[in-house]
């Protein structure tokens, strides 16, 4: 299971990063530089906004490192509105490399990529997540002369197909929303993409498995008032 932390700050980044694996066995952290949220954005240069200060990232990502492994969620570029849209791809590109190439010397070698631009104002998150058009070749150019780095590419993954399309050439891809939408889908990507036995033969198994788990997890964790169970039936 990975963290995703959002801020601006090393110092709060920081021992938040060390609060978290204090208390449970989190594989790393990830810093979200991708959000385009107004209210995330436009917040003490949380989420997207971030990409425009490739040295502050790289200080937030220094403090975490102390703490656990890292990982950076962005977009392949970031601008004020729509009218600002490019679809010069060089361009694009040489801003992105070097926000990655800023990045990775404190210790960042897994970048998850949103393959568009992120409008900070004017755009809903929906809407930024349809209007600006998706470029899965920057994300592949990254990959290509980064080789040291892991780039995994998101954004309009919305299949095992998709995913065994998009990842050629990179680390992965991630799914998103789609696999709330529709997780038993997903339920043969052991086997498609990694080549491994399925783990869950049935949905009633996989109900089961999940039940047994939400009771663990009542017993382990629940307190003050704060009930898991409670929490996945809302």
């Amino acid at each position: 299971t990975i963290l995703q932390l959002g801020g601006s700050s090393p110092k709060v980044l920081g021992a938040a990063t060390e609060l978290a694996m204090a208390h449970h066995s989190y594989a790393g952290v990830n810093l979200n530089c991708g959000c385009p949220s107004e209210r995330v954005a436009g917040a003490g240069c949380f989420g997207a906004a971030l990409m425009r200060d490739p040295d502050q990232v790289a200080s937030c990502v220094k403090a975490m490192h102390r703490h656990a492994p890292v990982s950076v969620k962005c977009r392949i570029g970031v601008v004020d509105s729509v009218r600002d849209l490019s679809d010069d791809e060089d361009e694009l590109y040489t801003s992105l490399a070097r926000f990655v190439e800023t990045v990775s010397r404190e210790g960042v070698s897994r970048f998850i990529v949103h393959a568009r631009v992120a409008v900070l104002s004017g755009l809903s998150p929906d809407a930024n997540r349809k209007v600006p058009q998706i470029m899965p070749g920057i994300v592949q150019r990254l990959q290509s002369e980064f080789p040291a780095l892991e780039i995994v590419t998101n954004g309009e993954v919305n299949s095992v197909d998709d995913v065994l399309a998009r990842s050629t050439g990179l680390q992965g891809a991630m799914v998103g929303r789609d696999a709330c939408r529709r997780p038993w889908h997903y339920a043969v990507v052991d086997e498609e993409v990694f080549g491994a036995a399925n783990p869950v033969k049935s949905r009633r198994a996989l109900l089961d498995a999940y039940a047994h788990y939400c009771d663990r997890a009542e017993v382990e964790l629940a307190h003050d008032g704060y009930s898991p169970r409670r929490a996945v039936l809302k």
